[in-house]
C-alpha cells in the first residue's frame, strides 16, 4: 500500500485519465474474478439488483476501444460492412453482457483531472452516440434501450452545479456516477485495497491536480462564484471570457445556466472579442 508519510520520495501521481479508466477502474470493479461486478451495475442502473450477477457469466470488458480500428478481421469487416465508423471516437470503457433474456451494452466516458465543462463532455457523449453506438445496433442486434451511456466523474467536477442541470448538459439518457460512489460501494466489498487507496489519494488531491486554464485565462470560475465575489467586493478579476462572447453569456443567463457554468477570467485586459467586463454579467443579474 502506498504510504506517503514514510519520508521517502515517490513518483508523482499519474494524472492521465486513461490510467484511471484502463487500470484503476477495472482493478476495482473486476476484482475477485468479477464476483462483485454486480455492485457496479447497480450503481449505474438502480433497477439492477447486485445479487443478479453471476461471476461466471460471459462478459466483454474493453478499455480504450476504438471501433473503427477494431473492425479488422474478414469476419468482422463482413458483419460491420454497413456500419464502419467514419471517425475514431474511442469510449473509455465498453462492457457487453447478458441480463436475463437480453444483452446490455454499457459505455463509459470518464473524467478525472481534465479541464473540461459538463457541456463539453455532453458534446463528446453525443458524438459517441452518433459515430460509435449507432454503428453497433445492427451488428450486435441491440436497440437503443439496450445501451446505457455513463458519465463517470469526480464529485468536485460538478461542485457548485445544480444536479438537476446535469442532464441539460450531458443528455437525458446519460447516467451519472461519481468516483466517490465507486469508493463507497467497493471499500468493504473487495480484497483490492491498493487501487481504492490510489483513487482516494487522487480525489483528495483533486484541487491541486486538476488541469489549469490555458491561453488567455488566469483562472476558471463558475458564474455563481463570480457573482458572489463581485457582491462581496472580493473579486480580483475584471474580465471574463466565453465562446461567442457576451452574446452567448447572455443566453446562459436567459437559460439559467450561468450559475454552474465555468467561465475563464482575467485580472485585466480583453484579449479578443470573446472577452467582456465582469460588470456586464453582474449588472445583468442584478436587474
Amino acid at each position: 500500500m502506498l504510504d506517503s508519510t514514510s519520508g521517502e520520495t515517490w513518483l508523482p501521481m499519474n494524472r492521465k485519465e486513461r490510467y484511471f479508466t484502463g487500470t484503476v477502474l477495472p482493478m476495482i470493479v473486476c476484482s475477485d474474478n468479477f464476483s462483485n461486478f454486480g455492485k457496479f451495475l447497480a450503481l449505474i442502473d438502480t433497477t439492477y439488483d447486485a445479487a443478479e450477477w453471476e461471476s461466471n457469466q460471459i462478459i466483454q470488458f474493453f478499455t480504450e476501444c476504438n471501433l473503427r480500428e477494431s473492425i479488422f478481421t474478414p469476419e468482422d469487416r463482413n458483419r460491420f460492412a454497413n456500419n464502419v465508423p467514419e471517425t475514431g471516437h474511442t469510449p473509455d470503457v465498453m462492457i457487453l453482457f447478458r441480463r436475463r433474456h437480453r444483452r446490455l451494452l454499457v459505455v463509459i466516458e470518464a473524467k478525472m483531472f481534465d479541464n473540461v465543462t459538463l457541456r463539453e463532455m455532453g458534446e463528446q457523449l453525443k458524438l459517441q452516440r452518433q459515430n460509435v453506438l449507432s454503428k453497433l445496433i445492427e451488428p450486435l442486434q441491440l436497440t437503443w434501450d439496450d445501451i446505457i451511456q455513463v458519465a463517470l466523474i469526480p464529485t468536485a467536477f460538478v461542485a457548485n452545479r445544480q444536479s438537476d442541470k446535469w442532464h441539460d448538459s450531458l443528455g437525458e439518457q446519460v447516467r451519472v456516477v461519481t468516483w466517490e460512489q465507486l469508493i463507497s460501494t467497493y471499500k468493504n466489498a473487495c480484497k483490492e485495497t491498493y487501487f481504492i487507496g490510489i483513487l482516494k489519494k487522487a480525489l483528495a488531491s483533486f484541487a491541486d491536480l486538476r488541469g489549469r486554464p490555458t491561453g488567455n485565462a488566469d483562472a476558471l470560475l463558475t458564474g455563481r462564484n463570480i457573482f458572489d465575489e463581485v457582491y462581496n467586493s472580493s473579486c480580483k478579476y475584471t474580465t471574463m471570457g466565453r465562446q461567442s462572447g457576451w452574446r452567448q453569456a447572455l443566453q446562459d443567463v436567459i437559460r439559467d445556466d450561468w450559475s454552474w457554468r465555468e467561465y475563464q477570467v482575467r485580472r485585466s485586459g480583453t484579449p479578443n472579442k470573446n472577452w467582456f467586463p465582469i460588470s456586464d454579467l453582474s449588472m445583468k443579474l442584478e436587474r
